[in-house]
């Protein structure tokens, strides 16, 4: 499960425990690459103050704004690093207007998320958080491993949103068989002449044998490192001539091995870090595309097994029914929300209103073992926005 997956799960509850309070729910959301700290700190509190004061019911709760505000602020103080978004997630009492200087505890919780993906400028104050951008930042982000594989060292990077970053290198070891190039045996002949010949069999095995070991070494070193094995989903892959020969034998060895990721070979010898971001995305991309496109294509064929459109999807999601979801990316559906987990497109006795049930679907979807397909090209969806393929 990702950060973003917990971090879904955490205010989801949040919102169960305490929708009944009375309590107010505050999200904010805020592109902030662009700004330095001070005055990003200045943008997040006027937002903050904004959705306060435009709220009729505590609009004149000054007090109350104030310490919301500085709790934001405070939270906000602990980041080191300014990420591309920050989201803050907070929920509150506002049962009354508070005297100058009192002391009661405002903020019951409050939860700041720093964001890979920048989100669009928004502030929510209701009865529910407003989590659908944290959805599609949980669905969306690709996470990725790059390996290049040169003749005598294995660079792993990571891939991120705007480049990638080296997070380990394996050399290989010194060898006892020189390079073939400069294994010539000098041979007179008997009319005084030389030629060069290669002792080929013998080193053409020690080779073999020396590059077999290097490939193993780069499986195992991968396969021991957790975090490799279980943060990333592709690894793509680029190689040079050099390791064609031994490509079926590492593929093997990754299929076996690192099954948890899906790798994308690529034959190319690149040679910056900038042109390795920009083909992997490409690849990466391009696999996706063609994937989501084959995996529609066969759920539409089992009619008796196929969902299309949201109350169709929320009615197989309540019977537990939904194998694969498709949604379209930024997706937003109103809906109601009964004993924390059955979803309603329309009121039912004992149901909430939330402001959009796509992440509490997501979400049902992941827990009951299904798989989630987030669609970005129109054309691959053109008449609906959710659509799935349901169980037997």
């Amino acid at each position: 499960m990702s950060k973003y997956s917990l971090d879904l799960s955490e205010l989801m509850d949040e919102e169960v425990r305490s929708i009944r309070s009375g309590d107010y729910f505050l999200t904010l959301y805020i592109p902030s690459r662009e700004y330095f700290k001070e005055e990003l700190g200045k943008r997040i509190q006027s937002q903050a103050r904004k959705v306060l004061r435009a709220n009729k019911k505590i609009a004149d709760f000054s007090e109350t704004h104030q310490k919301v505000i500085e709790k934001i602020l405070k939270e906000y103080s602990k980041l080191e690093i300014i990420p591309k978004g920050i989201a803050f997630f907070v929920r509150f009492s506002a049962k009354e207007q508070l005297g100058h200087g009192a002391e009661k505890e405002v903020v019951k919780m409050i939860k700041m998320v720093s964001l890979n993906k920048e989100p669009i400028k928004s502030a929510y104050l209701g009865k529910t958080f407003e989590l659908d951008q944290l959805t599609w930042v949980n669905n969306t982000s690709v996470e990725a491993l790059v390996l290049k594989l040169d003749k005598d060292m294995a660079s792993i990077y990571e891939l991120g949103n705007e480049g990638v970053r080296l997070l380990k290198e394996i050399k290989r070891e010194m060898e006892t068989v020189r390079s073939k190039e400069y294994l010539g045996v000098y041979t007179p002949n008997k009319f005084k002449k030389g030629y060069f010949g290669v002792a080929s069999n013998k080193v053409d095995r020690e080779l073999e044998q020396a590059q077999a070991e290097f490939s193993r070494r780069i499986v195992e070193e991968m396969q021991k490192d957790e975090n490799l094995q279980t943060n990333y989903e592709y690894l793509v892959v680029f190689y040079t001539e050099y390791w064609r020969e031994m490509l079926e034998t590492l593929k093997q060895d990754f299929k076996i091995k690192l099954s948890q990721l899906t790798p994308l070979y690529v034959s190319k010898n690149l040679q910056s870090e900038k042109e390795m971001f920009e083909e992997s995305k490409k690849q990466i991309s391009s696999f996706q595309k063609q994937m989501k496109k084959d995996m529609i294509s066969l759920a539409k064929e089992d009619f008796n097994n196929y969902a299309e459109g949201w109350r169709k999807v929320i009615k197989a999601d309540r019977l537990k029914k939904i194998d694969t979801l498709f949604i379209k990316v930024d997706s937003s559906k109103e809906g109601y929300v009964f004993k924390k987990e059955f979803l309603y497109t329309y009121p039912v006795k004992g149901s909430r209103k939330v402001k959009s049930i796509v992440p509490w679907l997501t979400k049902n979807v992941l827990d009951s073992s299904g798989k989630l397909v987030v669609i970005k090209d129109d054309k691959l969806m053109p008449k609906t926005e959710v659509m799935a393929k349901l169980r037997y």
